[in-house]
């Protein structure tokens, strides 16, 4: 029945209003009711405030009368702040609380009031208490981010603290850096307190220096690499401190995560380097993982020097698993079937499974050094030896 009206509302505007209403009342269950109302608010506009305020106290379930309120507020935008203010402090339920401050500051034409950080700091839930202050950094006026960073300074739980405080921070007035700096320093958590001088750092750049320290005291390994690699992409010189950092990880699995990670952010200049902290990774699926991201990385100036470099590799399943990873960038690059044959046997280290997925891509190479009928004698050879193994 809701979702019939509902329909009926939203395609046929000249429905008798009356009617429409004394049909939705009949709907016992409160979330379809609430979805009715919500409809009629966003179709019909001649639904005065008074009366939807009737509706919407009807409904006893918080949850359904604060999606009546939100839909209300995104599409009747000139209400009165104060009403709808006073209308959210009226719920007891923290988050229905906290989602109807937000849309309200997302939507309402006036500014926020000192009322609502009020209304925002007695909420207890401090998970919601941040997002209530996220949602309304944007939109403070410049007097009342004091008492915004009072309420932040009060948050206990550093992840919900450093959240709240990163997002401020973009919008802070420079006379109040200091007493951000301030908060920020009494967090604990080395990883928590990079995000919050991160994002101030790009407000006072002198800061960078104490940001770089902040991160080299996280101790989680791989935390400290993308925090790295999130400030070398602001300052490129950091780069090889990245590199050197993700190289000593510990796991493995996690040094070519990170790897595969970080790579589509790292400059030119830093893939030869990258490249030889991959080889480095023992670990034969994970090393492949980092090489398969790598390989697609290296621009065509590099790619010669980089196949010179795999096969000085010593290790002979090493230099199969980079050549395998470089091979469909490179093959056009082979000028002598020598050098060709040379390729196929350090691949064939692999294993059968792995020579025989890189088939097709062999036809290219083949067919510029030789002839197609050269191409079937090989596949055909190919084919013979593969059989021969496990």
């Amino acid at each position: 029945c809701a979702y019939v009206l509902s329909t009926f509302v939203k395609h046929r505007p000249e429905f008798p209003f009356s009617e429409s209403l004394e049909l939705m009342l009949q709907i016992k269950d409160e979330s379809s009711r609430s979805h009715v109302l919500s409809t009629f608010l966003k179709h019909r506009p001649e639904l005065p405030f008074s009366e939807t305020l009737e509706l919407m106290h009807q409904l006893q379930d918080e949850s359904s009368r604060s999606h009546v309120l939100s839909t209300f507020i995104k599409h009747r935008p000139e209400l009165p702040f104060s009403e709808t203010l006073e209308l959210a402090h009226q719920f007891q339920d923290e988050s229905s609380r906290s989602h109807i401050l937000s849309v309200l500051v997302k939507y309402s034409l006036d500014s926020p009031s000192s009322e609502v950080l009020e209304i925002v700091s007695q909420i207890q839930d401090e998970s919601f208490r941040a997002d209530a202050l996220i949602s309304l950094a944007s939109r403070l006026p410049e007097s009342l981010f004091p008492k915004a960073l009072e309420i932040v300074s009060q948050v206990r739980n550093e992840n919900y603290q450093s959240r709240s405080l990163s997002n401020i921070v973009d919008y802070l007035p420079k006379t109040l850096f200091e007493k951000a700096l301030e908060i920020a320093g009494q967090l604990r958590s080395e990883e928590f307190l990079f995000h919050v001088l991160r994002n101030l750092t790009e407000r006072i750049p002198k800061l960078w220096s104490e940001v770089l320290d902040t991160t080299y005291q996280i101790k989680d390994e791989r935390q400290r690499s993308i925090a790295l690699s999130a400030l070398a992409e602001r300052f490129p010189k950091l780069w090889s401190e990245v590199l050197d950092t993700i190289s000593r990880t510990q796991y493995e699995q996690s040094c070519a995560h990170l790897m595969s990670t970080l790579v589509e952010h790292m400059p030119d200049s830093m893939l030869q380097e990258a490249l030889k902290v991959t080889l480095r990774i023992r670990h034969s699926s994970s090393r492949r993982c980092a090489l398969d991201a790598l390989a697609k990385r290296f621009p065509e100036p590099l790619l010669q020097e980089t196949i010179e470099v795999i096969l000085d590799i010593q290790d002979k399943y090493i230099c199969a698993d980079a050549l395998q990873s470089f091979f469909p960038y490179v093959e056009h690059l082979y000028t002598s079937f020598d050098n060709w044959k040379e390729t196929l046997e350090i691949l064939s280290c692999q294993g059968r499974a792995r020579i025989l997925s890189i088939l097709p891509q062999l036809r290219p190479t083949v067919l510029k050094l030789s002839d197609q009928d050269t191409f079937v004698e090989v596949v055909q050879a190919v084919l013979e030896v593969c059989e021969q193994w496990p």
